[in-house]
């Protein structure tokens, strides 16, 4: 008799702890999930001064990816551009048009579940990755782009997948205004660090809902990705305003963590905002230093190549 007890007693605590189990599992993964389940609309804010052709680039998940790829005569490089979580390819054309007035050509997408890309949920610069390796796998296997050098962009989400895209056939890495890894940035929310072993729990249930959603193998850390591509060209651009992702705790952490990297450069705007070439949003007062910078950055790379 007692032994019948005990084993209901261990089902009991075993269903509890099940119940427990998947109920803050729910319970916290439903904090993050309006960040990821939904979709970017394209709006329209500007439209390109140059000539450019419409792509559909298919990614290794199936999903289907709008671009606009621009080629100036004799380009130096095709620079594939990845805009922020909540961006589409439009937002990034003052990027775009200054590149190609300097001899850079441009693959301006628009990463999934933004704008006219298929996909239902984002990938926090995970899944991203597959974006900028479909456009890397596009651009080498055209007759008209193979023999170009290719080099990546991103603001923001953006900076944060070009840090994580690890491609041979990628030469150079500039990444504005990026974060560090998703986890990251959860950890920084003071109210996880106030819970009884909430940095721990927290990023622990985040993860799976991740992983059952985009993949475990995905789940790689911006920072480690970037730090071990020793020798890679990285131009690393933040605002030392920035008022989404801190120039302390983000901007920062990477240049030092990139220090060993002797093709590494760091460029900390004064007065500059999440996006640094502006320095005041309703005046849209564009600071073409940020500018000037990446492009000698890139000519660094690319003009001693030619």
């Amino acid at each position: 008799m007692k032994k019948k007890i005990l084993k209901s007693i261990i089902i009991i605590c075993f269903l509890i702890a099940i119940i427990g189990f998947v109920g803050a599992y729910f319970l916290i993964t439903n904090s993050v999930k309006h960040m990821f389940e939904y979709r970017s609309e394209y709006k329209m804010e500007a439209e390109p001064t140059y000539d450019y052709e419409v792509l559909t680039i298919t990614t290794s998940d199936n999903l289907k990816l709008y671009g606009e790829l621009a080629i100036p005569e004799n380009p130096k490089a095709i620079v594939i551009i990845a805009p922020g979580w909540d961006m589409t390819h439009n937002s990034m054309i003052v990027i775009t048009e200054y590149l190609y007035e300097n001899g850079y050509g441009s693959l301006n997408l628009d990463l999934r579940t933004r704008g006219n890309s298929e996909g239902e949920m984002k990938g926090g610069a995970y899944s991203e990755v597959l974006d900028i390796k479909a456009g890397v796998n596009h651009l080498i296997s055209n007759e008209q782009t193979k023999n170009i050098p290719i080099a990546t962009l991103g603001v923001s989400l953006g900076g944060s997948t070009v840090l994580n895209t690890k491609d041979e056939n990628i030469s150079s890495i500039v990444s504005i205004g990026a974060y560090t890894d998703f986890m990251d940035m959860v950890l920084l929310d003071e109210s996880i660090n106030e819970m009884p072993y909430g940095e721990k729990i927290i990023p622990f249930y985040i993860n799976l809902y991740l992983g059952f959603n985009l993949g475990f193998k995905n789940l790689n850390s911006p920072l480690e990705t970037a730090v071990s591509m020793k020798d890679m060209p990285i131009l690393v651009v933040h605002g030392i305003n920035d008022e989404q992702i801190s120039y302390e705790y983000q901007g920062q952490k990477i240049a030092n963590a990139l220090e060993g990297n002797p093709n590494f450069e760091f460029y900390p705007v004064e007065n500059g905002l999440h996006f640094p070439w502006l320095t005041d949003y309703e005046l849209n007062d564009v600071n073409y230093d940020v500018f000037d910078k990446i492009v000698k950055f890139l000519d660094s790379v690319y003009l001693e190549q030619t």
